[in-house]
C-alpha cells in the first residue's frame, strides 16, 4: 500500500475478481505506489476513505470485468475519476467481455490494455510503464521501496492468498503473516 506520501495508483475492481487481479496488483506493487480498498483502516468510513483516495490519486486503473461493470461501487469510482479528470486506464481482464452501451458511450474512445494478451502480470506492468508516461510519477521512491522490501520479522504483513486446507476446503482472501 501507499505508506510513504507520494503519488499513487488507485485500483478499482470488483471483490468477486480479487483472485483474478491479485497477480496484477502484486506486480504493480513491486515498483509503483498502489492503493486499493484493502488499505482502508479499521474504524474508517468506507465511502469517505474511497473518495479521499480517488481525489488524491495520480492514476486510476479500472479492472474491467463483467463483475466490475455490474458493480455500483466500481461504476461510482469510474465516474468520479473521469469527473475529476484523473489519468485513467482501463485494463480488460476478460477476453470475451461485451461492453455495455453506457461504457462504450463514456469510455469507448480510450485505448484499453488487454491483460490476456500478455503471458504474465509482470509483462502487463512493463508494457504499461513503457507506453504510459504517467507511471514515472508513481514509481516507488527509494524510501518506499526499501520499506516495502525490507520488513522486520516482527512486522505483521497482510497479503492476498489462496490456501488449500487439509479438509479439501479452499480459503481465498486476506492473510496476516500467512495465516487466515
Amino acid at each position: 500500500m501507499n505508506k510513504v506520501n507520494q503519488p499513487y495508483i488507485f485500483i478499482s475492481y470488483a471483490h468477486k475478481d480479487k483472485e483474478l487481479i491479485s497477480p496484477f496488483i502484486s506486480a504493480l506493487k513491486e515498483k509503483y505506489a498502489v492503493w486499493f480498498d484493502e488499505g482502508i483502516g479499521y474504524g474508517r468510513e468506507w465511502e469517505e476513505e474511497i473518495g479521499q483516495k480517488l481525489n488524491d490519486c495520480s492514476i486510476f486503473i479500472y479492472a474491467l470485468t463483467e463483475n466490475s461493470l455490474n458493480s455500483e461501487n466500481c461504476k461510482d469510482e469510474l465516474y468520479h475519476a473521469r469527473n475529476k479528470s484523473k489519468n485513467f486506464l482501463n485494463i480488460v481482464f476478460s477476453e470475451d467481455i461485451v461492453l455495455p452501451e453506457w461504457f462504450e458511450y463514456r469510455y469507448g474512445r480510450y485505448q484499453m490494455c488487454y491483460y490476456n494478451h500478455f503471458s504474465s502480470a509482470q509483462e502487463v506492468v512493463e508494457d504499461l510503464a513503457m507506453k504510459c508516461e504517467w507511471f514515472e510519477d508513481v514509481k516507488l521512491t527509494d524510501a518506499a521501496q526499501t520499506e516495502s522490501q525490507i520488513q522486520p520479522e516482527t512486522q505483521k504483513t497482510n497479503s492476498l492468498q489462496t490456501i488449500n486446507c487439509e479438509s479439501g476446503a479452499v480459503y481465498i482472501g486476506e492473510t496476516l503473516n500467512d495465516l487466515r
